[in-house]
């Protein structure tokens, strides 16, 4: 017995050594001096099909598989304007097909519904009740070409009234102009695509599942690394995205639960004159704090509620919560303070979502975003944060996928002085710090798995019984 305590006290004491800060109460994402950037490299999509009556709908016999982004901030589903009436121009992504959804025959629609989002308000027609099935995995992977094949992997999620766009929105028609090298006329290079949405109608009775790992391939491509010849996320670098029925043996264990909210922002009844489309409820993280150091000192908001946002690239808060943290003086308007920002060489980024109009927002960077952990007082702590600021419904703030996927900044007026060199104006982009995120919200909860640190790492290579720790990067 004495053997074996000795034993073991000299593997805690190596346990000790090796996991260092990883015994601190809070949970610390990014080293001093690593910056979590502004724009998501990646947000989370799966492919759908929409059914009439129980049958797919085709396009002259070419069946419409749409790519569609998964998005938590969205109680509604949507369908791009480009898939509902189809596109004349033929996309760098392949032909974009027409789901018919035009209004004829009548009862197609069944009303009308204004959508608030960034850019405002939009006004979209609302389908009859129309079926969804969906195919998890990598984007992409299907079209209109190979259907036949995957069409056993598309699973039905129920009948729906869908939002159809009445027109293209901001950003899904994009014609990139660059010189000729070889002379002559300017080569356009057709990038336009369209943007389907699944919201939490679809979604919220499910766990969504969201791997960020393909995403190291495009990584190390902008850090000039390489992950080595023949690994598959140099090959497709998109994020993969499952939504599976509550107790489904794929849904992975986690280390990390954020409690969320879930709350309505659909109005019911609707506004006269109008129909609702099928709509749920949408996630608000609990216990957030935002700190921010100006010359007057360190301010800091605590206990906010954020819109927990897959469909965002970027993290918001409203102006009186920058007002709060000293970011806007008092008597400055956010039009002031952007064309001051402007004037100091400070990045402004246009945007574009839900709504008629593309605004701008000013990006800043704060000193700390932390989340606490459900069921403790510990936090998970992001530093050296770059958000923009931006009034979304009257929020608090938006937690968008930047805080959870790698990033990059992406600064307009570097873009616009070369335009063909477009990737100038992206610097180091931000690291990935989670292994899996795990939206559920019938628990209640954004779960999440984080990247080993080498110290766990080096640990689990001695064998033996673990215990499970705590992990904090380095300080």
């Amino acid at each position: 017995m004495k053997r074996l305590g000795s034993r073991f006290a000299a593997f805690a004491l190596v346990l000790v050594l090796l996991a260092g800060p990883t015994l601190a109460a809070d949970i610390v994402l990014n080293a001093p001096g690593e910056t979590v950037r502004a724009s998501a490299l990646e947000h989370p999509r799966v492919q759908a099909v929409v059914l009439d009556d129980g049958t797919v709908i085709d396009d002259g016999g070419s069946v419409v598989v749409l790519n569609c982004f998964v998005d938590t901030g969205a109680s509604a589903s949507l369908i791009s304007h480009l898939n509902a009436e189809g596109y004349s121009g033929t996309s760098f992504w392949g032909e974009i097909l027409s789901l018919g959804l035009d209004g004829a025959p009548p009862g197609e629609f069944i009303g009308e519904f204004t959508e608030i989002g960034v850019g405002g308000t939009e006004t979209v027609d609302v389908t009859k009740l129309l079926g969804l099935k969906v195919r998890n995995g990598t984007a992409r992977t299907v079209d209109s070409t190979n259907y036949a094949t995957y069409a056993g992997e598309f699973v039905g999620f129920g009948e729906h009234n869908l939002m159809v766009r009445r027109e293209a929105g901001p950003g899904e028609v994009f014609l990139y102009t660059f010189p000729n090298p070889l002379g002559g006329d300017d080569l356009v290079l057709d990038l336009s695509d369209p943007i389907n949405i699944l919201g939490t109608s679809v979604i919220g009775s499910s766990v969504t599942v969201i791997d960020p790992k393909p995403l190291d391939g495009f990584l190390a491509l902008l850090q000039g690394t390489s992950l080595g010849e023949g690994d598959p996320s140099l090959v497709d670098p998109s994020m993969l995205t499952h939504i599976l029925p509550p107790g489904h043996a794929d849904i992975p264990a986690t280390d990390i639960a954020f409690e969320v909210r879930m709350q309505s922002f659909v109005p019911d009844p609707p506004p006269a004159g109008e129909v609702l489309p099928t709509a749920g409820d949408n996630p608000l993280l609990q216990n957030v704090s935002i700190a921010y150091t100006n010359g007057g000192g360190t301010l800091e908001l605590t206990e906010q509620e954020w819109l927990l946002d897959t469909g965002a690239s970027n993290t918001f808060i409203g102006v009186e919560q920058a007002r709060g943290l000293g970011i806007i003086p008092d008597g400055v308007s956010l039009d002031e303070f952007i064309a001051q920002h402007k004037a100091a060489g400070g990045i402004v980024l246009p945007l574009a979502g839900f709504g008629e109009e593309e605004i701008e927002a000013p990006q800043v960077t704060v000193d700390e975003i932390r989340i606490q952990i459900k069921g403790s007082d510990d936090e998970v702590v992001w530093r050296d944060v770059e958000i923009l600021i931006l009034d979304v419904a009257g929020l608090e703030g938006v937690s968008g996928m930047n805080m959870w996927v790698p990033a990059i900044t992406f600064d307009p007026a570097v873009a616009a002085a070369d335009p063909a060199n477009i990737i100038a104006a992206v610097l180091d982009p931000s690291a990935r710090y989670f292994d899996a995120l795990v939206f559920d919200p019938q628990a209640g909860e954004f779960r999440v798995t984080l990247v080993p640190e080498p110290a766990a790492v080096a640990i689990l290579l001695l064998g033996g019984s673990v215990l499970l720790i705590r992990r904090r990067r380095p300080t």
